[in-house]
């Protein structure tokens, strides 16, 4: 009998990343994260992002999701850009009337990228009324399957 062993190191990135400055706009806008992530071998990444959330409305919520492209990274603030990945109508989370209450999440998502091509990965943001949402302690990883 002939063993066979396959042994892959996997294609990942992992990185912790400051806190952003938030959003007061009702519609999505970039966060300047720039997770850089070039895939290697099948093109599919499964993109996780998790860390806390607040709004200083007591009455608000916001919501947030994954994208990402190619080319430069957006800046903090900028307007929409990329792909999202996941959920189209982003990740809704609600204070439940505690005014810049730490909402804790995490969206995982799985990406279609085409192989040996650099890419960035980023977070959209918007409040919902009033007050500005933030997004902080934030971890993002990107693994290749």
């Amino acid at each position: 009998t002939t063993a066979f062993v396959y042994n892959v190191v996997p294609n990942t990135y992992q990185a912790t990343h400051g806190n952003p400055t938030g959003t007061v706009s009702a519609t999505y806008v970039m966060m300047g994260l720039a997770g850089a992530f070039t895939p290697t071998r099948s093109g599919k990444v499964l993109i996780t992002l998790s860390g806390q959330a607040s709004s200083t409305s007591a009455t608000g919520g916001l919501s947030n999701r994954i994208a990402y492209g190619t080319g430069a990274a957006p800046a903090n603030g900028d307007a929409l850009t990329g792909t999202i990945c996941g959920n189209t109508g982003g990740q809704t989370l609600f204070n439940e009337g505690v005014v810049s209450a730490q909402i804790p999440f995490s969206i995982t998502c799985l990406a279609t990228m085409t192989v040996n091509t650099a890419y960035w990965i980023d977070d959209q943001l918007k409040i919902f009324t009033a007050g500005t949402a933030t997004i902080s302690g934030l971890t993002l990883v990107a693994v290749e399957l």
